[in-house]
């Protein structure tokens, strides 16, 4: 099993000091919210999800049953757009951070708003930040990582690392986040370490696969991860719409109505790839993408979906 000890390896490589977050393991996590909106006719809460475009990166903002949820965070510089969008939705508080992995254009952003915080420059609060549970052997010795872990410990939040499928309700049991470890091992690629996250609203299906490429995807379908994830409503294109992710094994397993592509206008990368695009085409998705539409603002009311779109 993996665990998370090498976390105080890294901080002391880095000279900083972290009480409250080593040792950190948490098996299921059962969240009961303050409301309970199930008007609709197949249950769930209206719920609205933005694909924020940051540029290079990923970010998405998760509004359901009065919580809110951010799963990752762009690159560095990303924070004040993140910020600047918090408060156009009147968000002051973050209930729950889901970190996928620790790449820089998906935590910079995170440290962004942290730090901003501890500053003073905002208040926005944010209560429980969850992460993968690396292996000892890739722990990442970076500032980013370093800065990340130190901000969470800074700000007072709750640490939590996903080593086991979690559930994590958003004010009704019709509405459900569900939080899945990379089956994958990787001593190579962090990529393969990313959290997936599925959200359940009533009749309607989100999912968003962090980075993850063929190889965890194919773990993740033969270890029955998506059994119960089908004629998936919205899928958050992996890694930015790479060529490396979004196979056919994972998209036939989950058969998605729609994509979302999260990345830069001009990218160096290339993305999208005109491959995972083919795929897109392939298996009937309708594509959106942040780069050319800007961010992308889905609304779900547990039965039915809409969309729109900055540009």
């Amino acid at each position: 099993m993996k665990n998370f000890k090498s976390i105080a390896v890294l901080a002391a490589a880095v000279s900083i000091s972290f009480v409250s977050l080593t040792g950190c393991h948490y098996k299921i996590t059962l969240i009961d919210g303050s409301e309970d909106n199930t008007d609709s006719g197949s249950g769930g809460v209206d719920a609205v999800v933005s694909y924020i475009d940051i540029g290079q990166g990923d970010c998405e903002l998760i509004q359901a049953g009065g919580v809110n949820v951010l799963i990752d965070g762009g690159e560095k510089g990303s924070g004040d757009k993140i910020i600047s969008y918090l408060e156009s939705q009147n968000i002051s508080k973050i209930d729950y951070v889901v970190a996928s992995h620790p790449h820089s254009d998906h935590i910079g952003g995170l440290n962004d708003v942290m730090y901003s915080t501890i500053k003073g420059k905002s208040d926005i609060e944010i209560d429980t930040v969850f992460t993968c549970d690396l292996a000892d052997s890739i722990i990442p010795s970076t500032k980013v990582f370093a800065y990340f872990l130190q901000d969470i410990d800074d700000i007072g939040a709750n640490f939590k690392t996903v080593d086991e499928r979690m559930d994590i309700e958003l004010g009704s049991k019709d509405c459900v986040l569900t939080l899945i470890p990379s089956p994958y091992n990787s001593d190579k690629n962090l990529n393969n370490e990313s959290v997936v996250a599925v959200l359940k609203n009533g009749d309607n299906t989100f999912l968003f696969t962090g980075d993850a490429e063929k190889e965890e995807e194919s773990a993740l379908v033969e270890n029955g991860a998506f059994d119960d994830v089908k004629n998936v409503d919205v899928y958050k294109a992996g890694h930015h719409g790479s060529s490396n992710a979004s196979s056919d094994e994972l998209l036939s397993a989950v058969s998605p109505k729609n994509v979302v592509i999260s990345c830069g206008a001009g990218n160096s990368y290339g993305h999208p790839h005109k491959e995972a695009l083919q795929r897109f085409s392939d298996h009937n998705a309708t594509v959106y993408r942040t780069d050319l539409q800007g961010t992308i603002t889905v609304k779900s009311d547990g039965e039915n979906i809409s969309f729109e779109t900055e540009k």
